[in-house]
């Protein structure tokens, strides 16, 4: 993480995180944008994507603010290891959920 968060991620969090970007980040520039994780919403939920992409993509500007924290419309890794670090500390082994 950056020079200013002396902390070190747990390991259950670097590995939510690289998922998180072997998922979501198609043009593999290090970082996670709207589009691609519409993307990847369309593929994955296929036909049905058209019928729920309104809902889909509220949900995931909802996500994207929080991890977004910086405004700059993409997400980098260590905001990402940022944000489910704050949620690991508020609830050990609460990323057990978390599945691709």
């Amino acid at each position: 993480m950056g020079a200013g968060n002396a902390k070190e991620a747990p390991q259950e969090v670097k590995d939510v995180v690289e998922k998180y970007f072997e998922h979501f980040d198609l043009n593999k520039d290090g970082n996670i944008t709207m589009d691609e994780i519409m993307e990847y919403h369309r593929k994955d939920w296929g036909a049905e994507f058209d019928k729920k992409e309104a809902e889909i993509r509220e949900s995931v500007e909802s996500d994207f603010k929080g991890w977004d924290k910086n405004g700059d419309k993409k997400i980098s890794k260590e905001e990402m290891t940022i944000f489910w670090t704050k949620m690991f500390d508020k609830q050990p082994g609460s990323l057990k959920w978390v599945k691709f």
